[in-house]
């Protein structure tokens, strides 16, 4: 089995909390977080401009993102935050354009509990031997069930030392079974699941209480 490259991560990587790199088992373990993996293609983008004629702001000058091309999901923005982006070299996305990367995301979700690409910031890259299948992992607190919906709601705070300043709310989706198990509203709580491609839902897995550092 060949081994992943790891891309360079930011120095202060250990305590953002709202998306880890490998080595989980290592992290503080009373942490919010939300970490969605989403493996494809690395390629840069080439976007028109902003405005119309030569009165727009950019000048006429086109401009150019990277996006993840999933087979699954198709084209997916990578929208790093500033402290994200300034840490990570720019020979990493040369050297890996047109390659397989594994992306790390802190995914978001809308009103409907869909998942939302373009809200959703990319905390990292990783090399992979092929496409895998997507995944999600969050440790926050249970603040709503829905199960008549079949939904539940976890918000994820900002950590000491860490870079999200808001707190945000995910808006999740499982089988009753599993909602009927899950700990009193309140409780801290972790979280597996997948991305579902077509109806862009992520479904819980596997839930159980978890500790988290403010009680």
């Amino acid at each position: 089995m060949l081994e992943a490259e790891l891309l360079p991560a930011l120095p202060e990587e250990k305590p953002l909390g709202e998306g880890f790199s490998e080595g989980e088992e290592s992290r503080p373990q009373d942490r919010y977080f939300a970490r969605l993996e989403l493996s494809g293609t690395l390629e840069r983008k080439i976007l028109p401009p902003k405005g119309k004629g030569k009165g727009s702001q950019e000048g006429g000058r086109s401009r150019w993102v990277y996006v993840l091309r999933d087979p699954a999901f198709g084209e997916v923005p990578l929208r790093f935050p500033r402290e994200v982006w300034q840490g990570i070299p720019f020979w990493v996305f040369q050297r890996h354009l047109g390659r397989i990367v594994l992306a790390r995301f802190s995914p978001r979700t809308d009103a409907q509990g869909l998942w939302s690409p373009w809200h959703s910031p990319a905390l990292g890259l990783s090399r992979r031997p092929g496409v895998e299948p997507s995944r999600f992992q969050a440790r926050g607190r249970l603040v709503g069930v829905d199960r008549e919906e079949g939904r539940l709601v976890v918000e994820i705070r900002p950590n000491p030392q860490g870079i999200l300043k808001e707190p945000f709310r995910l808006i999740l989706h499982a089988a009753l079974a599993l909602l009927e198990e899950l700990p009193p509203l309140g409780s801290g709580v972790y979280l597996e699941g997948e991305l579902r491609p077509k109806s862009r839902r992520m479904v819980v897995r596997k839930a159980e209480p978890a500790l988290l550092w403010d009680g």
